[in-house]
């Protein structure tokens, strides 16, 4: 009886030590040599299954051979490609998650596509807003203690600013201390560190805590799609 039961756990070790195996050999780590799929990526879910569009399955008047073929393509307001089933699809632009050029990530935001250079559980990137902004009409005739209190107008200009994106979730937030904190939160150890710092020290140390983060929270893709 005891030598049945002995060879039953065995048998359940030996399954379960083989599906981990497995589980290593179908999944690819990230990491700066990792090269995403080119094409396009309508959803974040396709980002994390590195499974795009091929830009051979686009209909469009611009060729892949272009030198600057996904500018051209997003030139225009919407794109269209056949999907599985050979149907074509219609998508806004706006709607497009992002794109990979040359194994490079570049995500949709503001309606302009932002390289991610900094690509993990965490992600950084810089991107260009059009932000509004109160200006005080100005009466050259007038005097200031003579200025009409209270009339404001609004003008816009572009900003260069820098940004999170959330792997789990797949939001995008303002690269500020308090994200940084909040999306540490999962991880104990990082978190009560970050959070012990000083508010100037902890916006001296933003990137390095989310480096950290990232080298302990390593992001995986499905081997078969990374060709």
């Amino acid at each position: 009886m005891y030598s049945a039961v002995l060879m039953f756990l065995c048998a359940i070790l030996s399954f379960n030590l083989s599906a981990q195996s497995n589980d290593k050999d179908s999944v690819i780590r990230y990491d700066v040599d990792f090269k995403f799929e080119n094409g396009f990526y309508p959803t974040f879910e396709q980002v994390k299954q590195n499974a795009p569009v091929s830009p051979a399955r686009l209909v469009s008047k611009h060729s892949p051979e272009e030198f600057n073929f996904y500018e051209n393509v997003f030139s225009e307001d919407k794109i269209a490609f056949f999907d599985n089933l050979g149907t074509v699809v219609e998508l806004e632009k706006s709607s497009i998650w992002g794109y990979a050029d040359k194994g490079v990530l570049y995500i949709n935001y503001d309606d302009d596509f932002n390289r991610i250079p900094i690509f993990g559980q965490i992600s950084h990137f810089l991107a260009t807003v059009t932000v509004e902004y109160a200006v005080t009409p100005y009466d050259p005739m007038l005097s200031s203690q003579f200025q009409q209190p209270g009339t404001t107008n609004t003008a816009t200009k572009e900003e260069l600013r820098q940004f999170l994106l959330d792997y789990k979730s797949g939001k995008v937030y303002p690269f500020t201390h308090k994200n940084v904190q909040a999306l540490l939160i999962d991880d104990n150890e990082l978190y009560q560190e970050f959070t012990n710092l000083s508010t100037r020290k902890q916006k001296k140390e933003m990137f390095l805590f989310v480096r950290r983060y990232n080298e302990k929270h390593p992001v995986y893709f499905p081997k078969s799609n990374n060709k």
